[in-house]
């Protein structure tokens, strides 16, 4: 057999056998699908992670001060004057009465409120506060500027207070007890972009919070502030002289830090996971092709016999069904790119990320793909190659 021979031979005997041709790359398609996926997935993921904590993380601002100034710099005329500042979205005061002094429960109180008392928290925030939380509400409305100008009693709950009391799916409105007084409930937060400690708190109007010393006591509020990407520190700069023009020296502002190493940790815990799973799928490509291989050359051992019988050598024979299972591998590669491509699209398209997919992974599955079916058909070829032509024209 001519080297042309031998490599006509390889790859008419899959375009002869299709149905068995495509069996054997499945788990090749399978191995190279999932290894173009994970790694597009922990590609998706890093970038999806990324994109989370620049947007959430470093766009807020905490400003805090001394008694006296706090009061100041929560007045409706400072905010107006921070809200001027360009790159900044939403400001405004956050108060929480001190730990374990606010008792919440349902109202009227009920056989068993006693229970939830102490496990709720409670915090004050305006319109302005809750741009900065950004709470999602799973039912009803936030409070607005006029119902804090009047002190209503109003208040929005997170999901998991109300769960607490045992009213997560009840009608609105309902209310609650804060230390005897009533709030009417006007919504539910399922979801917040900011400060999520608002899942388990009442939040009530800022301005209702400071009719009630006997809830809020004498507590100094913070100031919470959200900007535009990249605006974070220029915001916290000007921020001081905004609010408190007279002795800016007084006011701290500053942005959160950026827990840099927590975000490579899960971008390396994510990856590690994925190349884990990758490298089992490609396992299950090799194994695949090697079982169907090592049946294909014990339904072949006759055509083995006559071509040992004509001649031909046994590298030839090994050369021969090494390169059937490359070429299917091959096939099988593309195919698994396809694939893996499709699901990243549709994985990514579900969970409204954007895809990312590293060129060289495009370039990488098909060739591993190839690596998959030569180091699959060793075996299979060895035994091939060592078949009795006696025994085997026999049979």
């Amino acid at each position: 057999m001519s080297p042309g021979d031998t490599i006509g031979e390889a790859l008419a005997a899959p375009s002869s056998r299709p149905g068995r041709a495509l069996l054997t790359a499945l788990g090749t398609v399978l191995g190279v699908g999932l290894f173009v996926l994970t790694l597009g997935l922990t590609a998706s993921t890093n970038a999806q992670n990324n994109k989370d904590f620049n947007a959430l993380i470093s766009t807020e601002v905490d400003v805090s001060a001394g008694t006296q100034v706090a009061s100041a710099i929560s007045r409706p005329e400072a905010l107006a004057r921070a809200r001027r500042l360009r790159g900044l979205t939403a400001i405004g005061p956050l108060l929480e009465p001190p730990e374990g002094t606010a008792k919440v429960s349902h109202y009227p109180v009920r056989p068993g409120d006693a229970f939830a008392a102490g496990q709720i928290s409670v915090l004050a925030a305006n319109p302005g506060t809750l741009g900065v939380i950004a709470p999602k509400l799973t039912r009803g409305r936030p409070f607005n500027a006029n119902q804090e100008s009047r002190h209503a009693h109003v208040a929005l709950i997170g999901a998991a207070a109300a769960n607490i009391l045992g009213m997560r799916n009840a009608r609105l409105p309902w209310s609650v007890s804060i230390d005897g007084a009533p709030f009417l409930v006007e919504g539910v937060i399922g979801h917040t972009s900011r400060h999520a400690e608002a899942l388990l708190s009442v939040v009530v109007p800022y301005a209702t919070a400071t009719t009630i010393p006997s809830i809020f006591g004498h507590e100094s509020p913070t100031v919470i502030a959200a900007t535009r990407l990249g605006y974070t520190s220029a915001v916290a700069a000007a921020l001081p002289a905004a609010l408190y023009p007279q002795e800016p020296t007084q006011v701290t502002a500053a942005g959160l830090p950026e827990p840099t190493l927590l975000r490579q940790q899960i971008n390396g815990n994510l990856t590690t996971l994925f190349v884990l799973l990758a490298g089992v799928g490609m396992i299950v490509g090799v194994v695949g092709i090697t079982n169907s291989a090592v049946v294909s050359v014990m339904e072949r051992i006759s055509e083995i016999g006559v071509r040992r019988a004509l001649g031909a050598r046994k590298s030839q024979i090994a050369l021969q069904f090494l390169l059937e299972n490359l070429a299917i591998g091959t096939i099988g590669g593309i195919l698994g790119v396809c694939l893996g491509v499709t699901a990243l699209a549709a994985v990514t398209a579900a969970k409204q990320w954007t895809p990312v997919l590293p060129l060289w992974v495009i370039i990488v599955a098909p060739i591993a793909g190839s690596l998959t079916g030569l180091i699959a058909g060793v075996y299979p070829a060895i035994r091939a190659a060592n078949a009795d032509p006696v025994h085997a024209l026999a049979r």
